[in-house]
């Protein structure tokens, strides 16, 4: 977690600390998300923004990808993302009028075609095709 607290430092220590949960977990797990979610409708009664921000990347040419190189690359960043959102949407749509907002954060390379990055490139894109706003 050292990662996250480095990330979020600034509003780790700020006076927002108790409205913000960070977990790490196994996003290619269903069961670690519902279980997630369960924790926060029982501390705080419900969930209102979801920050999808799990990611994997080995750089390489998809011609030198192994097949577990590629379940890695969609099992987190495209399969990892609909399993978070489908658990997340799950609560904001039962709660009342105030619903929720699930932000999904991506690299650069999903906007711009970069060498030896090719499996990130192709999640992006399965990704976009999936959650069209």
């Amino acid at each position: 977690m050292r990662g996250l607290d480095e990330a979020f430092g600034a509003f780790f220590s700020s006076s927002h600390r108790d409205r913000l949960l960070v977990r790490e977990l196994d996003v290619r797990e269903p069961e670690q998300w519902q279980a997630l979610v369960q924790q926060l409708v029982v501390q705080w009664g419900g969930l209102d923004v979801l920050m999808n921000i799990a990611g994997y990347l080995m750089p390489q040419k998809i011609q030198d990808a192994s097949l577990r190189e590629i379940d890695l690359h969609i099992d987190i960043n495209v399969k990892g993302v609909v399993l978070g959102t489908k658990a997340a949407s799950e609560v904001m749509l039962s709660q009342d009028a105030s619903g929720g907002h699930i932000i999904n954060v991506a690299s650069m390379a999903a906007v711009a075609t970069v060498s030896g990055v090719t499996m990130v490139q192709t999640q992006y894109f399965a990704f976009a095709s999936t959650f069209h706003w």
